[in-house]
């Protein structure tokens, strides 16, 4: 996932403050393809901990595009595909 000019960099360091702390997060992002074409999405990022000791030892991330898609209508809906990545 890649940032750009248009994405909200507040978003950005509140991303990076949970991590931080440890936390969950969740929010909408405006991101944009490898060719620089924007795309939002529905991010959920939260903390894996260890059995052992309770520390975070992984954080696994949700990246939900939200697609715009044409009703029988012609009115704007949105519909969702959903990618896993694990860091």
């Amino acid at each position: 996932m890649f940032q750009g000019i248009k994405t909200n960099r507040r978003s950005v360091m509140e991303i990076r403050h949970v991590v931080r702390e440890e936390r969950t997060i969740q929010l909408t992002l405006l991101n944009y393809m490898k060719n620089g074409t924007p795309f939002s999405i529905f991010f959920h990022l939260f903390p894996v901990f260890s059995k052992e000791d309770g520390r975070v030892v992984h954080f696994v991330g949700v990246q939900v595009p939200i697609l715009p898609t044409r009703s029988a209508s012609g009115l704007c809906e949105y519909d969702v595909a959903v990618a896993l990545w694990f860091c």
